[in-house]
């Protein structure tokens, strides 16, 4: 027999699926071809008073919804529910919470009314509430954990955010007033400043303390904001205790750095920031080239321009000089009156060098086309190319983790292996990894695998997550190839199975990948099934000799086998 379990005490919801919109012809075509929906099993974390409030079946004798009448529906207002219920077709869902043995997903139930769904989720919810209580008090889990694990939960929260935000900006503002204002420090408002300042140093204290807790220990210093925080708030316990010492006095201007924090803060401001960072290097090799070019051009104003007069002695009349009027030249600022025109109004410099005004402006018209017009543009452009396109890729990582949490419970169980095997290169090499990941379920060689088997294999194989396979994704499998549901499979129908479950998983990542335009891996991946479908192309003779090399006759590991463990 199948059999499959929720622990009760990690049930997180448990609710209507949807309102009644035509889908009784679906719900039936659905059930006939699934078989019975499973029926519930008293779980293990349930107790006997528990569970025997849900009453059993008169003629089959297993638990079944209660009646109207009953205990646990009595403090219930059922008559006011009865036309919401009925707009139902029966169908409830049950969620179970993310790190628990079920891994977060949902399960589906189907009651024989709406009125009788009604009373399923009152009682399972009954059950579900006892069993917590039992947990809660059997649970080993150590002080320090749950304290943990409490301040995680709240410095996570969105209203903590919200209030640590409202915090830095109110100091800040404090900071901006008493510096405008600038009331000394034995002046009664000059007093309410300081106080004011240190019930800001003492919250921020309290709310570095509680993510340390959190996120304890190597956690929270792999963070730089965690670092930033923590350095900004020593430095102004350090200013608020020692407030009286001169040498200190410093110390408290790190305090407008509290402002910075914002920026870990808001999501928004945090990516334009890692946008610029990612920037850096490339603009600093477009800076490097401007420099080099600056460099060149003052060398050779140093050896043209030097001892003509004091005025240009006082721009050209050493390297760091004219390094600095060549950079004042590029950035535009009073180059050609400041700079370039007083030379050619000078008539000591037309005496002592005796070469022509326009050889003073290629010099400098030059620089400024190569440096000011050409280099600086390119510096920008750099900038701006790189910081589209680190925003761009902030973006679709985002935007990613966002579908993957909204549809986590869309992909399939079997996605890791199909992951796997969409990398074959011909069909034959598909159907010798399909009997590898066969040989590697079927732990007693009947020949055939049972959903223990399988779902032990799937648990046992290394995925990069853990993979909980229940017996309803066992009857989504023989359901999907229009199946009745197997106690157990042979090679040829999981062959067709898997076949059939990889078609699926491509057209998935298609349709994932397109909304999101990441599209060349999907759309090849799409391409190549089309080209090499094996459910329509028949090995070749090459093909089979390549085949037989690779799988043992006698049933040991193929290439295929190596490659999904």
């Amino acid at each position: 027999r199948i059999v499959d379990s929720i622990p009760l005490h990690e049930i997180e919801n448990v609710e209507p699926n949807a309102p009644l919109q035509g889908s009784a012809s679906r719900v039936q075509a659905e059930s006939s071809a699934r078989g019975p929906m499973p029926h519930m099993a008293k779980p293990r974390m349930c107790s006997a008073q528990a569970w025997d409030m849900l009453e059993p079946d008169e003629a089959t004798g297993e638990k079944r919804a209660p009646r109207r009448g009953s205990a646990l529906g009595s403090d219930r207002s059922l008559l006011a529910g009865l036309t919401k219920w009925s707009n139902y077709d029966g169908e409830f869902v049950i969620s179970t919470t993310p790190e628990g043995y079920n891994l977060g997903r949902k399960y589906q139930f189907r009651a024989l009314s709406g009125e009788d769904m009604q009373g399923w989720i009152d009682g399972v919810r009954a059950v579900v509430e006892e069993a917590k209580m039992i947990h809660k008090l059997e649970d080993k889990t150590s002080a320090w954990q749950k304290i943990k694990q409490a301040t995680r939960r709240m410095v996570t929260s969105p209203m903590f955010e919200n209030v640590s935000v409202a915090m830095i900006l109110l100091s800040t503002t404090c900071s901006i007033m008493s510096l405008e204002a600038h009331f000394p420090r034995d002046t009664p408002a000059g007093q309410a400043f300081m106080v004011i300042e240190d019930v800001f140093t003492i919250i921020f204290t309290i709310e570095i303390c509680m993510e340390l807790i959190a996120f304890w220990f190597v956690p929270f210093f792999k963070t730089f904001w965690h670092i930033f925080d923590l350095l900004v708030v020593t430095v102004s316990l350090v200013a608020m205790v020692e407030e009286n010492v001169p040498v200190f006095n410093p110390l408290r201007l790190i305090r407008v750095f509290r402002a910075l924090r914002l920026i870990r803060k808001l999501k928004k401001l945090e990516s334009i920031v890692l946008a610029i960072s990612a920037s850096v290097v490339p603009v600093c090799h477009s800076f490097v080239l401007l420099g080099m070019v600056t460099t060149i051009y003052a060398c050779i104003a140093v050896e043209l321009f030097k001892g003509v007069s004091e005025e240009q002695d006082i721009l050209f009349g050493h390297f760091s000089s004219a390094l600095f009027t060549m950079f004042q030249v590029c950035t535009g600022d009073s180059w050609a009156t400041a700079v370039v025109r007083p030379m050619w109004e000078d008539p000591a410099r037309k005496e002592a060098t005796g070469r022509p005004e326009f050889f003073s402006a290629v010099f400098f018209v030059s620089y400024m086309v190569i440096a000011g017009m050409i280099l600086v543009n390119i510096v920008i452009a750099v900038l701006l190319d790189e910081f589209l396109t680190t925003m761009s890729e902030e973006r679709q990582l985002s935007a990613t983790q966002q579908l993957n949490q909204a549809s986590s419970f869309e992909d399939h169980v079997l996605d890791p292996v199909l992951e796997m095997l969409a990398q074959y290169h011909t069909p034959s090499n598909l159907k010798v990894s399909i009997k590898a990941l066969f040989n590697r379920f079927d732990v007693d060689q009947s020949e055939a695998i049972s959903y223990l088997e399988m779902s032990e294999g799937l648990r046992k194989m290394y995925l990069g997550r853990q993979v909980h396979f229940s017996t309803a994704d066992w009857y989504d499998l023989m359901f999907d190839i229009g199946k009745p549901v197997l106690e157990t499979l042979s090679l040829q129908q999981f062959d067709e199975i898997m076949i059939e479950q990889l078609r699926r998983y491509i057209w998935r990542l298609v349709n994932r990948n397109l909304v999101h335009e990441h599209k060349s891996e999907a759309q090849l991946l799409a391409l190549k099934w089309m080209l090499q479908d094996p459910t329509q192309q028949e090995d070749t003779a090459a093909e089979k000799d390549w085949r037989r090399t690779m799988v043992d006759p006698e049933g040991g590991d193929s290439s295929g086998a190596r490659n999904l463990d």
